[in-house]
């Protein structure tokens, strides 16, 4: 039995490590996203207004798809 409470905690803390890399990774792609939204509104406004929309309307329906499983 203690064999099996050892399993799950060196488990739980495995995933807690790298749950924790996930979310360092995700926030550095969050500032590069950033920077390069930056760059292209400073270069061409009217292309970053676009691809704004079409994030936009892609994260809407991303949205709208989860809340219809719900």
């Amino acid at each position: 039995m203690l064999r099996k409470t050892n399993d799950k905690q060196d488990i739980y803390l495995l995933l807690e490590k790298q749950l924790k890399e996930i979310e360092r990774q995700l926030k550095e792609y969050d500032k590069n996203i950033l920077k390069i939204l930056k760059r292209l509104n400073y270069q061409e406004p009217l292309c970053y207004n676009q691809y704004a929309e079409d994030v936009e309307i892609k994260v809407r329906s991303y949205m709208d798809a989860d809340l219809t499983k719900g």
